[in-house]
């Protein structure tokens, strides 16, 4: 960014991932190349809710983790790296966060900071996360059937070979079975617990986002 400083809140971590945006038209992004990837830099100025000392320990907890869990993987060729990325990285949050009963703590810091979130929080440390290895993720968001009723959730999809996969990180690193992690539309489990909201549906987003039928394979 232009003074070098990174907020990981709600409003800026949307920001850091366009600055990581691997695809689609934009007339306000400098174009730039990332692992030899097409990407889109912006630079912006914001009013800071934090320190520049706090916002220093988010962002160097996050590259610590990125270099430590990626190490350097996900700039190599093939998918089959990216998707090892992606296993780690749940391992991770599997490692270390906990659900917050409270419902409270829905930023991406809580997460990998805190290491107490709930949905939200997962998801979007994921996304700030796994952009930041080179690894292409969206955050989606929507409704989930946990504890006997739908309740709002999200989650994230990840591009491997041109197609998207679906990971539901906050109940997989729960499960420690990978049930969650890069299904297809097809994956009758995924399908029936999760509903996204409308805008994830529209032609629009499938068009630049094309879904996976099947899971990853070897997941």
């Amino acid at each position: 960014f232009s003074d070098g400083s990174l907020l990981l809140d709600d409003e800026l971590c949307a920001v850091a991932i366009t600055w990581y945006y691997l695809s689609g038209k934009n007339d306000y992004g400098e174009r730039i190349s990332i692992f030899g990837k097409p990407m889109y830099r912006y630079d912006y100025r914001f009013d800071y809710n934090y320190s520049a000392a706090k916002q220093k320990k988010y962002l160097d907890k996050a590259q610590r983790i990125v270099k430590k869990i990626s190490g350097g993987e996900s700039q190599k060729s093939g998918d089959k790296n990216a998707a090892r990325v992606i296993k780690r990285f749940n391992k991770y949050f599997t490692d270390n966060c906990v659900y917050d009963n409270s419902l409270t703590k829905g930023k991406p810091y809580d997460a990998f900071v805190g290491g107490v979130a709930v949905w939200d929080g997962y998801s979007k440390a994921a996304n700030f996360l796994l952009n930041m290895a080179g690894v292409p993720c969206e955050y989606v968001y929507g409704r989930g059937y946990g504890a006997g009723a739908w309740e709002n959730h999200s989650l994230n999809i990840s591009e491997l070979g041109g197609k998207w996969y679906s990971s539901d990180f906050t109940w997989d690193s729960q499960l420690h079975n990978k049930s969650y992690l890069l299904k297809g539309t097809e994956n009758s489990l995924f399908r029936e617990r999760h509903v996204q909201a409308k805008k994830f549906r529209s032609a629009k987003w499938k068009k630049t986002h094309p879904m996976s039928n099947s899971d990853y394979p070897d997941n």
